[in-house]
């Protein structure tokens, strides 16, 4: 069966969600997507929300879609990292000992919007990952990735490579919605089938306009033909933050 997820998701669990879970549910039902991760802010959690998030997901879940709960951690220095499919509280900062926890929780383990710390990373967390998100919406934009953060890619690539490129929509509400996915081949929508693809690097990312396997090496090439394609999109940004202020 081939299927398309989208992970890296907040509802209205996390204090800057918009939609109710239900809502974005039907809302990628509707764009052709099988499954989603939500990966609710740890500070907005306890045991008893984690315990109803779960619920929830167990509930919109069904034969041709399923819905994976999720923790995405903060630790100092704006880093996050997004558990997916770990629904445990972590009491602790150190974003090291969280990735090894999600691991050994039977979650995926993926360092969100690196934009956000200055595409810097640690040798010792690099070889802790499972995942970086080489394009998220929120932070990167809609249509194409960042050529800085598949740069950043290959250089945590060269420390860990087994490490394997991700996406995150960071959705927050219905204008942050960009069809962006991974895509795989699984034998059930099962939570665990689905998890078990996805920490073996069986997807694929895909968009309108880029698609990348989740082992990619991103090229000279590759990259310089991003820088091109984004000079159109990076002018329209400028213009209209201009506009703006």
């Amino acid at each position: 069966m081939f299927i398309k997820g989208a992970l890296h998701i907040h509802s209205q669990a996390s204090h800057d969600g918009q939609m109710s879970l239900p809502v974005i549910a039907e809302l990628y039902r509707n764009q052709g997507f099988q499954f989603i991760c939500i990966t609710e802010h740890s500070e907005d959690l306890t045991e008893r929300k984690i315990a109803m998030l779960r619920q929830k997901a167990e509930y919109l879940s069904g034969e041709d879609f399923r819905v994976i709960a999720g923790i995405e951690y903060s630790c100092k220095n704006a880093l996050h990292i997004a558990g997916v499919g770990c629904e445990q509280i972590l009491d602790t900062a150190d974003p090291v000992r969280l990735a090894q926890s999600i691991r050994d929780s039977g979650g995926f383990s993926v360092l969100a919007h690196p934009r956000r710390i200055g595409w810097n990373c640690s040798p010792e967390l690099a070889t802790n990952l499972d995942a970086v998100e080489i394009w998220n919406v929120r932070y990167d934009g809609k249509y194409l990735p960042s050529p800085k953060a598949l740069e950043f890619f290959n250089r945590m690539k060269a420390i860990n490579p087994k490490l394997l490129a991700a996406v995150g929509d960071d959705l927050h509400g219905r204008g942050g919605f960009y069809p962006l996915g991974i895509e795989m081949n699984v034998s059930s929508l099962d939570r665990e089938c689905i998890l078990r693809e996805m920490i073996g690097g069986r997807y694929r990312i895909g968009s309108m306009g880029f698609h990348a396997a989740a082992i990619s090496d991103f090229s000279t090439g590759n990259l310089a033909l991003l820088r091109a394609l984004r000079i159109p999109l990076d002018c329209a940004k400028s213009l209209r933050d201009k506009m703006r202020n």
